[in-house]
């Protein structure tokens, strides 16, 4: 693991159906990504968890996003 930064990527396909009709609600695939640098952590393992979790933190908070906007 050697780099100064780390960038990745997350995909995630969100379909919220109501459970009486059937209806689909939301249906949408968000990608989101986060860069964890040499100053967030000197080891490159670590480094490649912190940019993981930032990666599906800032998905999920794209998706709460999306949701409050839907009423």
């Amino acid at each position: 693991m050697f780099g100064f930064s780390f960038t990745v990527t997350s995909t995630a396909d969100y379909l919220l159906r109501n459970n009486e009709t059937k209806d689909i609600t939301f249906d949408q695939k968000i990608s989101a990504s986060y860069t964890a640098t040499f100053g967030d952590a000197a080891y490159g393992p670590t480094r490649l968890k912190l940019a993981n979790e930032g990666s599906i933190r800032e998905n999920i908070r794209q998706f709460i996003e999306k949701l409050l906007l839907l009423n």
